[in-house]
């Protein structure tokens, strides 16, 4: 019984650092620009946002945002100099 309850408590233990890197690396892909490493991490976190949104009023919105998103992307290059 004993050995149970520290299988699973290993396996839920496993489960929590999986997700706390997940978000972490989530969060840090959000101010990431073409070229750096979690780029293509934002990009896939934006794909799972078209699938997620079921609403055209919301879906529009998405795009609103992703394209602001862009737009903030290839000013931060321009400041950078790498446009």
């Amino acid at each position: 019984m004993l050995s149970r309850f520290m299988h699973r408590r290993s396996q839920l233990t496993s489960v929590l650092a999986c997700a706390v890197i997940i978000v972490g690396f989530s969060m840090l892909a959000q101010s990431a620009v073409p070229g750096n490493v979690t780029y293509p991490l934002k990009v896939t976190i934006e794909r799972l946002g078209d699938v997620v949104i079921i609403s055209e009023d919301g879906q529009l919105q998405w795009d609103i945002i992703k394209a602001e998103r862009r737009i903030q992307e290839a000013e931060q290059l321009a400041i950078e100099q790498e446009l």
